[in-house]
């Protein structure tokens, strides 16, 4: 599989740089007066495993989701047959009626077409 030589590289790649930092620290020697500062570029041994491993966990949650996409259908068909069965029965909150049910309520806020103010007050 790809991944796994993607993988081997990486680890091939981090263990080449951390033999590299291990020999310069031994050549340097140990800095002394710098505190709780860290040298640069050098990694410990357990965080890199650990960012290793945190590397190999993502890698592994991103193919159980490859996976699950590549078993899963098409959405766009589903979503077709969803939006067709939906159109097709009415919804009960809406009424049947194009307008109004009550011509009084409509007199009462329509107000007098024939003035020439016709304002609405509410």
């Amino acid at each position: 599989m790809a991944m796994d030589g993607e993988q081997q590289q990486c680890s091939e790649l981090l263990t080449e740089e951390s033999e590299r930092e291990s020999d310069d620290y031994r050549e340097k020697g140990p800095q002394t007066g710098t505190g709780s500062l860290p040298l640069p570029g050098f990694i410990g041994k357990h965080r890199l495993q650990a960012a290793i491993s945190h590397l190999n966990n993502q890698i592994s949650i991103l193919e159980e989701e490859l996976e699950q996409l590549e078993t899963t259908g098409e959405s766009s068909i589903i979503c077709k047959d969803v939006v067709l069965s939906v159109e097709s029965i009415p919804d009960p909150l809406l009424p049947f009626t194009k307008g109004s049910v009550d011509a009084g309520w409509d007199r009462w806020f329509g107000g007098t077409h024939h003035s020439r103010n016709y304002k609405r007050w509410i």
